[in-house]
């Protein structure tokens, strides 16, 4: 699709261009022959080293836009590129099952494999998995039944993968328009998962929406857990059942969640961080700590805020 076709597509002034995009992507991660876009301002310090195509941009901000960059001028650019991420989706594979081509590897008859896969030695694929194009499965990794991984993810060795998990499914992302109308942003990234990684039955990890959701090596999700997209996890992390981890939070390695916790989108956890079981984490953590309660506060002022309030409400 070339930057001509585009302004035809979000139907805005004719940009005589033939230039061709292949993807979009964010505005630090763009390169040549990709189109990005600016609408939040706190981006505005990454415009002047973007290596993208084009942007999308509004007018207050084109004259910021290096010569390089072709400026795409529209009145909501978040809400244009979520509508251009329907013209890079790829087209889904059905019909062309192709587990009949692995040899080292035991897949169950009514397992589904698609095109470009790569599955290596001594993983086993059980019933009813589904797994997409551009997948890659380490060795020795286990499937279990009625799994689906999506296109273009990436599993490392020695992983295991309880049943009706689902990795790389859209991410919540949705652009809302001036005139409040909802435009679904597909989403054109994948899953990345590290070595030695377990992830529990039920549970879902979303597909970044333009780069990797990332799972970390030797990290454990138990059961029924929610990883939104662009979420980083670090290594050697354990999550227990039912919490849900807001889009773009980034959490570090050797972090320990209790059950039912919740995490704010855009938050970062630092390292070696423990957080109670139903805590809600609305601000960054900066400090190694144990962290309880709504919202969450180190464990130590937490107990002390709870019997000062204990003595309120006594009877």
């Amino acid at each position: 699709m070339n930057i001509r076709e585009i302004s035809l597509y979000l139907n805005i002034k004719e940009i005589n261009s033939d230039i061709e995009i292949q993807t979009i992507n964010s505005i630090s991660l763009a390169r040549e022959n990709e189109l990005t876009f600016l609408d939040n301002p706190q981006y505005k310090k990454d415009l002047e080293n973007t290596k993208a195509s084009a942007i999308l941009i509004k007018e207050e901000f084109a004259n910021l836009v290096p010569k390089n960059v072709l400026a795409i001028v529209c009145d909501e650019p978040y809400v244009a590129m979520a509508k251009l991420t329907a013209t890079f989706v790829k087209k889904r594979n059905m019909l062309n099952n192709n587990k009949d081509n692995f040899k080292n590897i035991q897949i169950a008859d009514n397992a589904f494999i698609g095109n470009n896969t790569i599955i290596e030695d001594g993983s086993i694929i059980m019933a009813g998995a589904v797994i997409g194009d551009n997948v890659e499965i380490g060795k020795n990794t286990t499937i279990y039944p009625n799994v689906s991984i999506y296109d273009d993810c990436v599993l490392g060795d020695n992983c295991i993968i309880h049943s009706n998990a689902t990795i790389g499914s859209d991410g919540f992302g949705f652009a809302t328009s001036k005139d409040k109308k909802h435009y679904k942003i597909h989403h054109l990234g994948n899953v990345q998962i590290g070595r030695d990684v377990e992830i529990g039955a039920n549970t879902t990890i979303d597909r970044a929406a333009l780069s990797s959701t990332k799972i970390g090596s030797y990290t454990k999700l138990d059961n029924g857990i929610q990883i939104g997209h662009n979420v980083v996890i670090g290594e050697s992390c354990k999550f227990a059942a039912h919490s849900a981890i807001g889009g773009s939070a980034t959490i570090g390695n050797y972090v320990y969640m209790g059950a039912m916790v919740g995490i704010a989108g855009h938050i970062s956890i630092c390292d070696y961080a423990v957080i109670s079981a139903k805590t809600g984490i609305i601000k960054n953590i900066t400090t190694p700590k144990q962290y309880t309660g709504f919202p969450a506060k180190e464990h130590k002022q937490w107990l002390i805020h709870e019997a000062k309030l204990s003595r309120f409400t006594k009877h």
